[in-house]
């Protein structure tokens, strides 16, 4: 199964309990995951080779982790697919392992790629955290500002709403540091009834859970993104990622809700990747409208500025030389 999450959302806390919880069923002959780090204490819980093939695909597509796609990827078309055929071989073993747990938050973006390279369809256990803890812990660690941080955690969550269906398991960072029972059982339930050779009971998840938050997750991120909140531009951006949060939140992190968060992208996200100059480079896709949206309010916001306004009297006499 798979851990999907924007970054800095708790998805190696996640992927470290269902692991534990699937330890005896686990085959030695799996990829070794990376080391702990200090950003990550408790282990990363993704392999190697998935990371690479992340990076590998969102290269090719013209992206990256910090600058995910504004619309659905095609990863059909033919660009993509000989790299993914490629990668069956390299993720046979994988593909034929139900203990198999891997996590990266690119999985957010390049999920759907992976029904090509493992030819079946992935269970997946997705947490998602307050915007503004997102935001501050990306800026602390990464020094990405805040509002370029609240575009990532909407656009990561909106990919993951894309791929996440019922029956799949999605939980708030807040739960599971909070041990809240209601959320013990429901991940209880997603491991149970995704490899049924496993009785993964309640009690036994709380226990790997307690383990881990006490010693490695516990820290006060909630005071976090209160201590650069001043600093933030586009207020506007704040408020409405935090209103689809708490959406979401409201609605017990119920699935449904979650897509119809994220239905439709927010004027407010493409003028600030506008801004920010999002696309590294033109990427593969058929479906440029969020991009062209994003260019439209960039040209308008450049028509209505001073310098636009003052260089006017240039532009008309270049316009004259040029009909003479």
């Amino acid at each position: 199964m798979f851990v999907l999450g924007c970054h800095r959302s708790g998805t190696s806390l996640l992927a470290g309990i269902i692991s534990d919880s699937l330890a005896e069923q686990k085959n030695s002959e799996l990829p070794e995951q990376l080391a702990a780090q200090v950003d990550n204490p408790g282990g990363f819980f993704e392999t190697r080779q998935l990371v690479d093939l992340n990076e590998a695909l969102l290269d090719q597509l013209g992206v990256d982790w910090q600058h995910p796609p504004l619309h659905a990827i095609q990863w059909q078309s033919a660009e993509f697919l000989p790299r993914l055929h490629a990668a069956r071989k390299t993720f046979a073993q994988q593909a034929l392992n139900q203990a198999w747990v891997d996590k990266d938050p690119r999985l957010c973006l390049t999920y759907t790629a992976y029904q090509h390279v493992l030819l079946k369809r992935t269970p997946i256990a997705a947490v998602i955290r307050h915007p503004m803890e997102v935001a501050g812990s990306l800026q602390t660690r990464d020094m990405i500002p805040l509002a370029k941080g609240l575009v990532i955690w909407f656009l990561y969550n909106q990919h993951l709403s894309r791929s996440i269906i019922n029956g799949d398991a999605l939980v708030s960072y807040k739960s599971l540091v909070d041990l809240e029972e209601n959320t013990i059982n429901k991940l209880s339930e997603f491991i149970t009834n995704n490899i049924p050779e496993i009785h993964c009971t309640s009690d036994s998840l709380r226990n790997n859970l307690e383990r881990k938050v006490k010693p490695n997750w516990k820290r006060n991120n909630e005071e976090l993104s209160r201590t650069f909140l001043p600093e933030i531009e586009w207020q506007e951006m704040a408020e409405t990622c935090t209103n689809i949060y708490k959406k979401i939140y409201d609605s017990d992190f119920n699935i449904q809700q979650l897509k119809a968060c994220f239905a439709s992208t927010p004027e407010i996200i493409l003028r600030c990747s506008a801004v920010l100059g999002w696309q590294k480079k033109p990427a593969i896709t058929k479906d440029l409208t969020n991009e062209l949206k994003a260019a439209r309010i960039e040209l308008d916001q450049l028509k209505s500025s001073s310098s636009w306004k003052l260089t006017a009297p240039l532009r008309w006499i270049r316009d004259k030389a040029k009909n003479l």
